[in-house]
């Protein structure tokens, strides 16, 4: 898929905030000879951005996620557009401004997933390296065997204790995403432009020549393609949702790893009286600190995948 002439990362990410391309339809490319056309899905788009950009499919949701929010509330600087998105409110019965519709959430940064896979990594290198020194050693116990499980004891403690604080920050992610109008901005991306139009015009039936000229220009303002911006959002925030399970998945599935090993290590300081602390942790331990911030209830919205 090399021959394509894709779209850079700024006209993609232009494209799908403006609404010109629908993220559940496949996008239409010529390869660089502009003699074939071809159909990739919006997320091939994506990961190939990611590939010749050197960036992160996460750190594009969230570009675009920020990009279609700027944009709507751009918009509701025009009178006419405001009002329209206070009408759907209303029709739903709710007290809140229309700015109120997006929440306010906090981005993860992929880099750091990245460097805490690195450090796994590193660790579980460590851990076999030392395993090979005790056998070259015919299995013998002296000083660098008792330092060596000290200080990786201690790097493990280190690592579980730094996860969990890694996990608790994607959950946080994650729980604060979740739109708390997701029934208003699913409502809003089946309103098209001309039922806005629909009703300024309805509402101004008895209005002066200069004040039609007004609503004109406030109707060729209004996106074209509003209700595809805000289905975009709407799925944006489902990809995004879906690589931060991703990542929860693989850190639930490192702290097991390291807990296993800490476990293991553990047992062989015990088994040879070395004194040295260090804390250690049971395995249903693992998890439970990262739900101390959150109630019963949260417990229950974070069933999200």
């Amino acid at each position: 898929m090399n021959n394509l002439k894709y779209f850079s990362k700024n006209d993609l990410l232009d494209k799908c905030t403006t609404g010109k391309i629908n993220i559940h339809d496949n996008i239409k490319l010529k390869n660089k000879v502009q003699n074939t056309l071809h159909y990739i899905t919006f997320l091939e788009h994506l990961l190939h951005l990611c590939t010749s950009n050197d960036t992160n499919l996460l750190d594009l949701l969230f570009t675009i996620k920020k990009k279609i929010e700027k944009e709507i509330r751009s918009n509701m600087n025009n009178n006419y557009f405001n009002q329209y998105i206070l009408k759907t409110i209303e029709e739903w019965n709710l007290d809140i401004d229309s700015d109120d519709i997006f929440n306010s959430s906090e981005e993860y940064d992929y880099n750091n997933f990245i460097e805490n896979n690195k450090n796994y990594n590193e660790l579980l290198f460590n851990i076999n390296g030392f395993e090979n020194i005790i056998q070259k050693k015919d299995n013998q116990f002296d000083d660098d065997i008792k330092d060596s499980v000290i200080i990786i004891l201690t790097n493990c403690n280190e690592s579980i204790g730094s996860l969990k604080g890694e996990l608790k920050k994607v959950i946080k992610s994650i729980k604060n995403l979740e739109p708390e109008y997701s029934y208003l901005l699913t409502d809003l991306s089946t309103k098209t432009k001309k039922m806005y139009m629909e009703y300024i015009k309805n509402n101004d039936s008895n209005v002066s020549i200069f004040d039609s000229l007004i609503t004109n220009k406030n109707d060729a303002d209004i996106p074209d393609n509003i209700n595809t911006i805000f289905l975009n959002y709407i799925l944006v925030i489902n990809m995004i949702k879906k690589e931060l399970h991703y990542i929860i998945t693989i850190y639930e599935a490192i702290l097991e790893k390291l807990n296993e090993k800490f476990s293991m290590l553990n047992k062989l300081k015990e088994s040879l009286s070395i004194k040295d602390n260090v804390n250690s942790f049971k395995k249903d331990q693992i998890l439970d600190d990262v739900s101390d911030d959150f109630d019963e209830s949260d417990e229950e919205d974070l069933t999200f995948f």
